[in-house]
C-alpha cells in the first residue's frame, strides 16, 4: 500500500511515497473520492498475478463480498491499452456501462497515442466480477 496525502499546510500538491505508478493510482482514486485504505478494507486482496512483459498487464484478484452462497471475487487488471481493450467488451463512461463500440476503440488509442507522443506513460484499468470458484494459494 502506498503513502499518499493529499494537499494541506506543507504541500499545496499530493504528496506520495513508494512506487510511482502506484502513487500515481493511488492520487488518481483519492481525487475520485476513492478512500484507499477503506477500499482496502472493504475487498482485501486475495491474490496477486504480477506485471510480466508477456501479458503486459497486472491483475489482482480481491474478495467482494461473503454470503451464505459463499464468496464473490473481483479481478482487476492494469496495463497497457491495447491489451486491455483486447479483454474488455465494456466501458465504464460516467458510472454507465454501455458496450465497446470500435469508434470508442480508436478514440482511446488517439489518446494513448498523443500522450506517448509527448513522453507521457498511459495505464489502462478494467475490472472483472469472477463466476467461477478459483484455487489459490493466500499470500
Amino acid at each position: 500500500m502506498q503513502d499518499c496525502f493529499p494537499p494541506g499546510e506543507e504541500s499545496a500538491r499530493y504528496t506520495v511515497l513508494g512506487d510511482p505508478t502506484e502513487a500515481c493510482l493511488g492520487v488518481v482514486a483519492e481525487k475520485a473520492g476513492i478512500n484507499v485504505a477503506k477500499q482496502a478494507e472493504l475487498t482485501p486482496r486475495l491474490r496477486e498475478l504480477p506485471f510480466e512483459s508477456r501479458r503486459k498487464r497486472m491483475t489482482t484478484v480481491h474478495r467482494l463480498q461473503r454470503t451464505i452462497e459463499g464468496t464473490r471475487l473481483i479481478a482487476y487488471v492494469k496495463g497497457a491499452p491495447k491489451e486491455i481493450m483486447k479483454l474488455s467488451n465494456t466501458i465504464r463512461k460516467n458510472g454507465t456501462v454501455t458496450p465497446m463500440e470500435e469508434e470508442t476503440r480508436r478514440e482511446i488509442m488517439e489518446a494513448n497515442d498523443n500522450y506517448a507522443r509527448q513522453g507521457l506513460r498511459v495505464l489502462a484499468v478494467a475490472y472483472r466480477l469472477l463466476k467461477k470458484k478459483i484455487k489459490f494459494q493466500q499470500p
